[in-house]
């Protein structure tokens, strides 16, 4: 991987193992920042159909970036991917040295090794098939991903088949997180999520999005769960419903359902929406940086 040192807010086209990667600097970088002001990194994965580029021009990452001091790296599926372009996410013959979880943990190495990123603050998150590869990684590397970004997300273990409809319950999802983690199971404990999905979804079940919520809280060990006003978030649209769940006090897992968004990454600055973008939403890369920012359970 070809990674150049900048000093300005920017994104730069690069390579990692014949995939292209947009990474996006934010302009507290520099190339060797205080301990105290290392940076986070957030890996974002496109969904199916949509190419990475997608989400480098119209995500709305920028902003969010650049206050929570975030490098952001929206890397194209390798390969073309499978299927209509998806990350690979399905069953659970994942390991981390194949399908496209090896491209992802050796992304996630080189970025830090040359951006001088905090190894606690280092996040995933994805749309539909995205979404589902950001669920199996938290999973399977728990130690690595500080938190996960589920949006529009079929559940860890599930197949292509099973999209459309719910089909594994709360137990089963744990089961498949647990069995991936292996012996990095206890890792768990120190993860947070964020989930988004849209009433509005007619491909992946919206249902998926309430039941992994459920089941990383009770991985997580949380000890409560309230709502909260979704409204007081920004962006164009931030109708819709939210639940929070806590241990010890401090968030753990955030599950929001946006009214009309469908099977959209949530941009949420206004505009014309490309594929599978919505800006008419919750401003979704500002809620995500802000939440993962203050409820980060890492030393």
């Amino acid at each position: 991987m070809c990674l150049s040192v900048g000093s300005a807010a920017a994104w730069k086209d690069l390579q990692h193992v014949g995939s292209k990667v947009h990474l996006y600097l934010p302009k507290k970088h520099t190339k060797k920042p205080a301990q105290n002001s290392k940076r986070s990194l957030m890996i974002n994965l496109h969904g199916c159909a949509q190419a990475g580029e997608v989400l480098k021009l119209h995500g709305n990452w920028e902003n969010a970036a650049n206050e929570f001091n975030t490098v952001v790296a929206i890397p194209e599926v390798p390969g073309g991917g499978v299927y209509a372009g998806c990350w690979d996410y399905y069953g659970l013959n994942h390991r981390r040295s194949n399908r496209h979880n090896k491209f992802i943990l050796s992304l996630v190495e080189s970025i830090k090794s040359l951006y001088n990123i905090n190894p606690h603050k280092v996040y995933i998150s994805g749309l539909s098939s995205g979404g589902g590869l950001a669920h199996v990684l938290g999973c399977l590397a728990p130690e690595v991903f500080a938190g996960v970004g589920l949006n529009a997300a079929p559940a860890v273990g599930s197949s292509a088949r099973q999209i459309s409809r719910a089909s594994l319950d709360v137990e089963e999802i744990k089961k498949n997180c647990l069995k991936l983690a292996a012996n990095k199971r206890q890792h768990l404990q120190g993860q947070i999520a964020s989930l988004i999905f849209g009433d509005n979804d007619y491909i992946v079940d919206p249902e998926y999005g309430r039941r992994i919520g459920k089941a990383l809280s009770e991985l997580y060990r949380s000890d409560s769960e309230k709502s909260f006003d979704v409204g007081k978030y920004p962006g164009t649209n931030s109708l819709g419903s939210g639940l929070l769940y806590s241990r010890n006090n401090k968030f753990v897992v955030s599950v929001i359902e946006n009214t009309g968004l469908g099977h959209n990454w949530p941009a949420g600055q206004g505009g014309s929406s490309p594929v599978f973008v919505n800006k008419n939403s919750l401003n979704y890369p500002y809620y995500l940086l802000k939440f993962f920012a203050t409820n980060n359970r890492r030393p």
